[in-house]
């Protein structure tokens, strides 16, 4: 079902549109592989530029979403294509339709702590039927993996939603996946549950229409204009020495 994939500075990005992720979703809660979907960014692969370990972080995942219209841009810069975005918070709410419409159940991890739990509540109330089984903060230690993993086991969760932000959160599935073997389906996305739980407002949809989501959250989280600023002299670097033969 992955027709194409591009390589951007040694990350695979999967091609695809909204309704093949979620088709491939639907396939692992009926039977199929468990999959794991990470949504790499504009500034993910300003890292992976510089990075073999998170490159093959990256790179551990099923599926690679294009989440960004960034990463379209630099696709363009360097002479490859890509057709598709889809955004991580959107393949979320996908999921979460899936997840009720399946009877499959859901376990929100990451954010400050209470913030899971409140983003639990009010995705109830839009997802009367949604079956979330479980929910916790995203600051803990590694050693604590074990008891999280156990927990999430106990839920009898078939979908587990990490939002820890880059790269603890695609560290923590890699790591522990083999721990969760009930688990079907893995989505790293990111602030997803600060959206959900209303304390970040998603930017309006005319803004979004137009690609510049991206500055919406700049102008309403000043804390990621840094990192944003940051990558852009190594993204620029970047397209400017990319070697076609290895992709990076």
């Amino acid at each position: 079902m992955l027709k194409k994939r591009v390589k951007l500075f040694g990350v695979y990005i999967d091609d695809v549109d909204m309704d093949v992720a979620t088709a491939l979703a639907k396939t692992s809660l009926h039977g199929g592989r468990a999959r794991v979907f990470f949504t790499p960014n504009f500034e993910m692969l300003a890292e992976a530029r510089r990075s073999r370990e998170i490159r093959e972080l990256l790179n551990s995942s099923s599926v690679n979403l294009c989440d960004g219209t960034g990463v379209k841009l630099v696709a363009k810069f360097v002479g490859k294509t890509l057709e598709n975005r889809v955004a991580g918070i959107d393949f979320g709410e996908r999921l979460l339709a899936l997840a009720e419409k399946e009877g499959a159940r859901v376990f929100l991890l990451g954010g400050e702590k209470g913030v899971a739990k409140k983003a639990k509540r009010e995705l109830s109330k839009k997802h009367p039927e949604l079956n979330i089984c479980g929910a916790h903060h995203g600051y803990f230690c590694e050693s604590e993996n074990d008891g999280i993993c156990d927990m999430i086991n106990k839920s009898g969760a078939d979908i587990l939603i990490v939002c820890r932000g880059f790269p603890q959160q695609e560290r923590f599935v890699v790591e522990n996946r083999e721990n969760l073997k009930n688990i079907k389906v893995f989505a790293c996305l990111g602030g997803a549950l600060d959206v959900w739980s209303g304390d970040i407002a998603r930017a309006p949809e005319g803004v979004r229409k137009l690609n510049c989501e991206w500055l919406w959250r700049i102008a309403n989280e000043p804390r990621r204009a840094k990192r944003f600023l940051s990558s852009l002299p190594l993204l620029f670097y970047a397209i400017c020495n990319y070697d076609e033969k290895t992709g990076i």
